[in-house]
């Protein structure tokens, strides 16, 4: 990274940028700030714009969210394929629905589908005690 952000640091530089490392734009300015690119003064100027921008809370660049394998891979691996949810569920003292969402959500064959066509939405998991 140290050779990719390159002085003048500005925000269209680091919006370049984001895809590739697939960070927010304010992680970059972070990192920059910590690998000495940039002043403490410089870094306060950028966050600063982020801030103005309105991309404190959403950034101009999407980048897409990353599903996991290796939660899934280790259900597999300590419970078989198919997954036993109904003995996997009573190992971790949760609802065998709550066991299978979760797991379905990091890389599961439906979601993958939906990734490969392009309809993949973001799904939320209610976790209740």
């Amino acid at each position: 990274m140290k050779n990719e952000i390159v002085p003048p640091v500005t925000l269209a530089g680091l919006a370049a940028l984001k895809p590739k490392w697939g960070v927010a734009i304010q992680a970059l300015i972070k990192r920059a700030l910590d690998l000495s690119i940039i002043s403490d003064r410089q870094y306060r100027y950028l966050m600063q714009q982020i801030g103005m921008n309105g991309w404190r809370t959403k950034e101009p660049i999407e980048i897409p969210s990353e599903k996991p394998r290796a939660l899934r891979q280790m259900a597999e691996h300590l419970y078989g394929n198919p997954i036993d949810y109904i003995k996997l569920a009573a190992d971790v003292n949760l609802s065998t629905v709550i066991v299978r969402q979760i797991i379905e959500l990091h890389a599961g064959k439906a979601i993958q589908a939906e990734q490969s066509q392009g309809k993949s939405k973001g799904q939320v998991v209610p976790l209740r005690s």
